[in-house]
């Protein structure tokens, strides 16, 4: 969070416009979610920058059971207005959370989902640049054209894995695609490790060495914190 703080802080000398962090795992079940929402609340504590969520784990999109969170209004009533995303439309659909922070949630059922394109998250997002400081969005562990349209978007994308084979590998191959065939900097991406507590003799060295770059943050194993 202290680095994220620092960098929002570099790039607003040069740009007006927010700061778009993606969380993103090619395996489930990893802990995007809880990152992405506890991230974006921790920046708005710390920061007290204008700080938004947006859902784009689809089809079933979970930031608003963490946040409980109804979904009252969600991306689909923002798609009429698509072409005109004024901030008075944006601020109309966004909900608040308790921390201060806004938050665009996912449709509520599947056939819903089938309505929002990628190039509505990119319009989106784009819009939320001029509003919000920080844009942080949660998407779903496949290559779904709604993540893709996510992760192009990223200023920064938030490569999470535990010490397990199964993760690394998938985190290894989305390495090797986001570079050779999205055209991704590895400054773009940056690793973290959740869960990082020893398993099967498995080490942040290892991590290092399967994946082919370093380890930018940890994050312990407690469950019931």
């Amino acid at each position: 969070t202290t680095q994220l703080v620092g960098a929002g802080d570099e790039e607003e000398q040069k740009t007006e416009f927010g700061k778009c962090i993606v969380m993103f795992s090619p395996k489930g079940g990893i802990g995007k979610t809880t990152f992405a929402v506890n991230l974006a609340a921790v920046l708005r504590e710390l920061t007290g920058k204008s700080t938004v969520v947006v859902d784009c784990a689809y089809p079933f999109g979970d930031v608003g059971v963490m946040l409980t969170l109804e979904p009252k209004r969600t991306i689909v009533d923002l798609l009429p207005h698509i072409n005109e995303l004024s901030g008075e439309i944006l601020e109309s659909i966004l909900q608040t959370h308790a921390s201060g922070m806004k938050v665009l949630l996912a449709p509520p059922t599947p056939e819903e989902t089938e309505l929002v394109t990628a190039e509505h998250i990119s319009i989106v997002i784009s819009a939320l640049r001029e509003l919000y400081e920080f844009i942080i969005v949660d998407t779903h562990s496949s290559f779904t054209e709604v993540s893709i349209a996510a992760l192009d978007a990223a200023d920064l994308i938030l490569l999470l894995t535990t010490l397990e084979l199964p993760a690394l590998k998938s985190v290894k191959q989305f390495m090797d695609t986001a570079t050779q065939k999205l055209g991704y900097s590895p400054e773009k991406m940056a690793l973290v490790v959740n869960r990082a507590s020893a398993v099967g003799g498995l080490s942040l060295a290892d991590v290092e060495t399967s994946v082919g770059t370093k380890v930018v943050a940890t994050v312990a194993s407690q469950g019931a914190v």
